[in-house]
């Protein structure tokens, strides 16, 4: 029977011509896949929009014979919004956000890639504020002037922030540079108050010898005119002498690759996110338990860890007589001021934001919390209408309300737990004012439409478009090409009582077309790869 398509379909809806490739979607982690030459990104191609649904829609545009189901998305087909660069996370955004208004990609009031990057941005530069504050609170002044030196040291690399993959500086360059840049001008700045001394005739400055006892006391009694303590190359080579060697030692043990903009580790599995309070809300727990793991970038997390000033001196960091300089921890660990993940996650940001400034802009730094953000963010200046995205299927299921109607994925599945959550996927994109967002392999996408019919296991092998025999199938059968006319499609072999059953959701590999039916097989395996992957369900709440 046909779900919503009893009727001939007949509206606006696309098929993609041959697109380019993109650079992927969201953060970098460990061991990621390797990305496609800079040169290569995802966009949708001049194509028209409207197409024969019924080409589009239909296996080999005609009815099977055996028990065929298909549930479409009208709102889907008509809303969702050309990807113009590498930025999916900001065209499926816009895509689900029309759908849901129930608008047209034409229609007055219909948003664009353009208007989502634009909250992204606005984000991002919040993010950006708020981390450089946190850094300057703890360090007891500005980091203005090693900021400056820091971009110095970079552009001299030939890289930046916000580079593609080999033309990024990964986070441990980053920290070497920005420490030999606090080396250097702490250098420096106390050669040139040792000259001012010298030509005044009067006594050394005591900065200097307390930054080089630093390490060698807990407790340091010094004599410091609060004017020195001002000096952000001061003030940071002093946290660096009072670590001392251990803290190299756990920075190198620490350090993660630096694979940009790849967000699958190579080995299939990423590390378990640390746990989140449950909250009443499920949004702010969806936010909450994605920032806490790796669904996002730091730009609406809690990244930096420990809280306590680096050096533990009563009445502040004044300077003044006779104040107490506590040696700062030497790692990250309990008790002192993490540092490094501060200084790393502030610059991350500040790559994101480069990203998004490019010529073509790309959301290749933004995961499922900064999407699910940009979403509470775009409704905020919306002034009738709000939407948000919950985790709705994958690897790990969400910690508190964002676990709520969450179905969970596992290698142990069997046949029968794969049919209910087959089911499951097709009654939740059924509600009426829901959209589901697929995230997988390195791309945000609608879902456009489910299927799922059956097929005679003893029928003759299908054939491609070029008349050879497809694989046997165990393996995808293609059935059309994007140049065809008709969605590509991948047929898996899921036998049963003598019929093959096919599973199959219409979504979009590259760009935001509606172009490739993607076994849900395939769909499947792919959440249970990594634990970022996973659908997200975009609800209208006004």
């Amino acid at each position: 029977m046909l779900a919503e398509s009893e009727k001939k379909p007949e509206a606006e809806s696309a098929v993609e011509n041959k697109a380019e490739p993109e650079a992927p979607a969201s953060p970098s982690k460990r061991g990621a896949p390797k990305e496609k030459p800079p040169d290569e990104y995802e966009k949708d191609t001049e194509a028209p929009e409207e197409v024969n649904l019924t080409e589009l829609l239909l296996p080999d545009g005609s009815l099977p014979r055996q028990s065929f189901a298909l549930t479409y998305s009208m709102a889907a087909l008509d809303g969702w919004v050309k990807q113009a660069s590498p930025a999916c996370a900001a065209a499926s955004v816009a895509g689900a956000w029309n759908a849901l208004m129930a608008l047209k990609r034409r229609d007055d009031g219909a948003l664009t890639q353009a208007d989502v990057l634009g909250v992204y941005r606005t984000l991002l530069e919040q993010s950006c504020e708020k981390k450089r504050n946190r850094i300057e609170r703890l360090l007891g002044g500005s980091i203005g002037p090693i900021d400056a030196a820091l971009r110095v040291k970079v552009d001299a690399t030939g890289k930046s922030f916000g580079g593609k993959k080999e033309l990024k500086v990964g986070r441990k360059e980053l920290l070497r540079l920005f420490k030999e840049a606090v080396h250097e001008g702490a250098a420096s700045a106390a050669a040139s108050e040792e000259g001012a001394a010298a030509e005044g005739g009067g006594a050394p400055s005591s900065t200097a010898a307390a930054v080089a006892d630093a390490d060698a006391t807990e407790v340091v009694e010094v004599h410091v005119p609060s004017v020195e303590l001002t000096n952000p190359f001061l003030l940071f080579e002093a946290i660096l002498k009072a670590e001392g060697d251990q803290a190299e030692v756990v920075e190198d043990e620490g350090e993660e690759g630096d694979e940009e903009d790849n967000d699958e580790p190579a080995s299939g599995a990423a590390p378990a996110p640390a746990p989140a309070a449950p909250a009443l809300d499920p949004e702010a727990a969806a936010l909450a338990e994605l920032a806490a793991g790796i669904g996002g970038n730091g730009a609406t997390n809690n990244a930096a860890r420990g809280g306590q000033k680096p050096w533990l001196v009563k009445g502040g960091l004044k300077g003044g007589k006779g104040k107490k300089v506590s040696k700062a921890k030497s790692n990250d660990g309990d008790g002192g001021w993490a540092w490094r993940s501060d200084v790393a996650s502030y610059y991350a940001v500040v790559g994101g934001l480069e990203k998004l400034n490019r010529e073509k802009p790309s959301t290749g730094f933004f995961g499922n919390a900064d999407v699910i953000d940009g979403m509470r963010a775009l409704s905020e200046i919306q002034e009738q209408a709000s939407c948000r995205i919950l985790p709705f299927m994958g690897k790990v299921r969400p910690a508190g309300g964002a676990g709520l109607g969450f179905v969970k994925l596992s290698n142990a599945d069997d046949e029968v737990m794969v049919a209910e959550q087959w089911a499951s996927l097709r009654a939740r994109f059924s509600q009426p004012h829901t959209i589901l967002i697929s995230h997988h392999v390195n791309h945000y996408a609608l879902i456009f439409a489910l299927r799922e019919w059956h097929e005679p296991i003893n029928e003759p092998t299908p054939r491609g478009p070029d008349g050879a025999e497809s694989a046997p199938s165990t393996a995808p059968i293609v059935s059309g090409t994007e140049d065809s006319g008709a969605a590509a499609t991948c047929r898996p072999a899921i036998e049963c009582g003598g019929y093959r059953v096919v599973r199959e959701m219409l979504t979009a590999r590259k760009g935001q077309r509606p172009q490739v039916w993607i076994p849900w097989e395939e769909a499947r395996q792919t959440m249970l790869k990594w634990n970022g992957y996973k659908m997200l369900a975009v609800e209208r709440t006004l």
